[in-house]
């Protein structure tokens, strides 16, 4: 398998803030009844904000076989 990996631009951003509340649900051992729908806003607009400003680089990947 191989991985692609590129600095993640504002086309990411749904990816980025999905991904942040799958991770804080697995962290925190929180079950999808937990509403986490402000967090999800929040994360929404800081990345939002941060991947224009430059004060936030991420990775996004993706696998070929």
């Amino acid at each position: 398998m191989n991985l692609t990996y590129k600095k993640a631009t504002m086309e990411d951003i749904d990816v980025l803030t999905e991904t942040r509340i799958e991770v804080l649900r697995a962290a925190n051992q929180l079950s999808d009844d937990i509403d986490l729908s402000e967090v999800q806003e929040q994360s929404y607009h800081y990345y939002q904000k941060a991947l224009c400003d430059g004060t936030h680089i991420a990775r996004s990947g993706a696998s070929s076989v």
